[in-house]
This record gives C-alpha cells, structure tokens and sequence, in this order.
C-alpha cells in the first residue's frame, strides 16, 4: 500500500438493469470504472443474490463487497461513488426503491464520522424509522452494517479479521447475533 492511503469497504448492489445490462454486469463494469490513481480495489467477494429489504419491495438484489486501497477521504469518495451511480442511470426516488446499483461506503479505515453518539443514533433506529429517515450527514461506519446479513457475508468472505470500529466485534460475532433466517434465502451466485 501507497503512503497516504487508507482501506475502505465498500458494498455493491443492484436489482435492476441499467444500460450496462443485469445488475451483476453493472457492478462488475462499475468496479472497473472505479480503480484510478485515487482508488485501487484490493479484493472483490463473491455475488450474492439476496432478497430485497423490505421484503417484496422488488426483485432479488446482486449483492458484492470490495476492499479498497484510497487517497480519498470519505466525503471525496463518497461523491465518487455518486457520479458512478448516476453513470448507471441510478434513481432516488424512493427509500429502499428497486435500483440499478447502490454503492455504499461502509467503513474507511477505523474512522466514525459525524462521532460515536450520531452513529449510534442512526444505528440504533427501528426498520420503519429507517426507511422514513435519511441522514443529512455521511455516517461511517454504515448505521446498517451490523445488522445486514447481505453485507457480512461477503464481507467476511475478503476479511475475516475484520472489526466494526465502534461495536469492536468481528465480523463473525456479527454474523452470530443475526436471525438465522436472515440467511436463508441470501445465495451465492
């Protein structure tokens, strides 16, 4: 790893076609449009095909993890992120809304932005609050990862020894506290 640069996480999905193709072609060719001088990706996981969240809201997600090497800070990569979705005709019209990709910052190395108290709130929200609720602000890590089984498993398929900066829990303690039947139906394609 470059001086100056930081390890990220970061999750890929998609449930609809974009004019690239299916969603898994988009976040293969979204991966590639991502590795720059800025951003490196270290290692992809596998795809997953994961039911949507909440459940019915559409079709089954193609769900990836990719660490990255990054001289970015997280607002920049952020923004980088954004122009990649728009690239793939991404629409925010609605909360949790089928999508071509969503590409999310998870972790950027052990940083907790905007601090642990606002990271805790948004994380400790209700599932119908969340989908109501929206932070004005980037929070890292992801309010959600730690609960999302879509993102551990592919997570803990490139880092095992991962652990959540603010719950300093590994990715497999995670995955333990989660239902059983959150798995269940999460495929690896």
């Amino acid at each position: 790893m470059i001086a100056n640069y930081k390890t990220a996480f970061v999750a890929f999905g998609g449930n609809i076609n974009s004019s690239h193709g299916a969603p898994r072609a988009t976040i293969s060719t979204a991966l590639d449009m991502l590795d720059s001088t800025s951003l490196t990706v270290i290692k992809t996981s596998s795809f997953y095909s994961t039911p949507a969240v909440p459940k019915g809201s559409g079709p089954n997600f193609v769900n990836a993890v990719a660490k990255i090497n990054t001289n970015l800070n997280a607002y920049e990569l952020l923004g980088k992120f954004h122009n990649v979705e728009n690239a793939f005709d991404r629409k925010r019209s609605k909360r949790w809304s089928p999508r071509t990709i969503d590409i999310d910052l998870l972790t950027l190395e052990h940083q907790v932005l905007p601090c642990t108290d606002e990271f805790l709130r948004w994380a400790n929200l209700n599932v119908d609050q969340q989908i109501k609720d929206t932070p004005k602000n980037l929070i890292l890590p992801h309010p959600r990862l730690h609960n999302r089984a879509f993102v551990l498993l592919p997570l803990k398929e490139i880092d095992k020894a991962w652990i959540h900066p603010v719950f300093k829990k590994s990715v497999n303690q995670l995955i333990k506290e989660i239902e059983p039947d959150e798995y269940k139906n999460i495929k690896l394609l």
